[in-house]
């Protein structure tokens, strides 16, 4: 084995390692990141034998001991259908990392995967730009910059509010990690490589090694991983370029996030021609496996889309649910205003006609689902992201005390959406023992309502995974003792394992 190839493997190595370092402390709040968090605290980085050996030789039997994969509990927008997000043991998140960062600097100047630069690894083509989770550089710049999603997000938000003054397509492709399956994956990939007069990375077969020996038939997905974001790029290179030819016929202009892209359609184009360029689109997905979601396919009007996309130049220095900076629109934050207008009395009646529904109906969500669009949702459907903007952007801070108290008494939206409301509440509660320290005795509302939900559970009721969203989100945001989590075991003892072995 030459030098050259050893010191380029220990290269790539170091550089996957402090891309996961640099996310583990992007989203502190999050599991996946506790863990990493963690791991990294405890572990001081140095190229020993066997570390090198571990993350850099043949996947080996000794490595499936370490495949703990855990589904974990998170909700898709319609707070009813779990997401199929997995949790990685923190050192096979690095393993992980490495094997695709090596696979992609064998390959990368066989593909055009350079157009940003010899260092930058970017999919887009001349009439297709891509962004995915965060941006790859190979020269190690910016670490804490391109390892996190929301700034290569950020850029795509940018970039398609360029279209504006146009008709716009949208199209989503659906269920998309769930559709790449394992073997349809692996063929893909060999596929590719093909042309390359190369022998077949070893680094294809570890990953489908490591794949398979931790049970999963379809590409995971994790919290902030680059790595099967790259994966996921890899796996659509074929509909790229299929995609760009698409374009060059028709004259479009796209931008892709993952698995959502935004056309912007030549004002000479009727409908009829778009409808056809929905139906090449299908067809091309079709042919990797993959299928168009017709229910988030929309033809954007020039006024509709200048509402979808009319960023305000300012950047939020909150953080939102994922902890980085978010924009704003001015829909969202005229919104926002009316909510919190006259101490949060708009803010305050939503939540108290959810304490109703939940007083009458239980967790209806069609009721819920109807009731948050009348008070969040402008225009086009952005009722979670008013949401995301009232909570993390921190706006609600204006409010009285005692306003701030009394949203503390509407504690059933817990039921209905824990993800956001536990947090959101728990905030609350903060900001009010912070302001009156030293006055009262802390405020502990959100701890006493999770208290009497417990209680219930000893009378053997069914645990839910919205139970177990409740008291895994209270436990992250209050970092309480593990005996908040008694009763996860009821719905995952993995979850409940991981948490012991990777977070306490």
């Amino acid at each position: 084995m030459s030098s050259q190839f050893i010191y380029e493997n220990n290269k790539i190595l170091k550089l996957a390692y402090y891309y996961t370092k640099s996310l583990s402390f992007s989203q502190p709040y999050k599991i996946q990141f506790m863990a990493l968090n963690k791991y990294f605290k405890k572990n001081q980085f140095h190229l020993s034998r066997h570390y090198k050996s571990y993350m850099l030789n043949r996947f080996r039997s000794t490595q499936r001991k370490d495949c703990f994969l855990v589904k974990n509990f998170s909700f898709k927008n319609d707070f009813m259908t779990p997401r199929q997000s997995i949790l990685f043991p923190p050192k096979l998140y690095i393993y992980y990392t490495v094997q695709v960062f090596l696979l992609i600097y064998k390959i990368k100047s066989y593909c055009t995967l350079e157009k940003s630069g010899p260092h930058i690894l970017d999919f887009s083509t001349d009439h297709v730009k891509i962004f995915y989770t965060g941006f790859l550089d190979f020269t190690g710049k910016n670490i804490k910059t391109k390892s996190r999603y929301i700034n290569s997000y950020l850029e795509f938000q940018t970039y398609r509010a360029k279209f504006a003054g146009n008709r716009v397509l949208k199209i989503d492709i659906q269920n998309f990690f769930g559709n790449i399956t394992v073997d349809r994956f692996s063929q893909s990939l060999k596929k590719l490589v093909a042309p390359m007069h190369l022998s077949i990375p070893p680094e294809i077969d570890n990953i489908i090694s490591f794949f398979r020996a931790s049970g999963y038939s379809t590409l995971p997905q994790s919290q902030g991983s680059l790595a099967s974001a790259i994966l996921s790029q890899l796996f659509l290179i074929n509909f790229t370029n299929e995609l760009e030819k698409i374009s060059s016929t028709y004259n479009l202009e796209v931008v892709r996030y993952v698995d959502d892209m935004y056309i912007k359609i030549p004002r000479k184009l009727k409908n009829k021609d778009v409808n056809e360029i929905i139906n090449l689109i299908s067809s091309e997905l079709w042919k990797n496996g993959l299928n168009l979601n017709s229910k988030k396919t929309n033809l954007y009007s020039i006024k509709n889309y200048k509402e979808e996309v009319n960023f305000s130049g300012n950047t939020n220095s909150s953080s939102n649910i994922s902890g980085g900076p978010f924009l704003e629109p001015p829909y969202i934050k005229n919104r926002i205003d009316e909510l919190l207008d006259n101490n949060g009395d708009k803010l305050t009646n939503f939540l108290y006609e959810v304490k109703c529904i939940y007083e009458k109906k239980g967790t209806d969500m069609k009721k819920y689902h109807k009731l948050v669009n009348t008070y969040f949702s402008v225009g086009n459907d952005n009722a979670n992201k008013v949401q995301n903007s009232l909570i993390f952007g921190d706006k609600w801070k204006i409010l009285s005390i005692n306003k701030k108290k009394k949203l503390l008494h509407y504690l059933e939206i817990i039921m209905f959406d824990p993800e956001k409301y536990v947090v959101f509440l728990l905030k609350i509660e903060k900001n009010i023992n912070i302001l009156t320290k030293g006055q009262q005795k802390p405020v502990t509302t959100v701890s006493n309502y999770i208290k009497s939900l417990h209680d219930s559970f000893k009378s053997d009721k069914t645990y839910s995974i919205r139970d177990g969203l409740i008291d895994s989100n209270y436990y992250i945001q209050s970092q309480k003792s593990k005996a908040s989590l008694e009763y996860i075991p009821r719905l995952s003892s993995d979850f409940y394992q991981y948490i012991l072995h990777f977070i306490i």
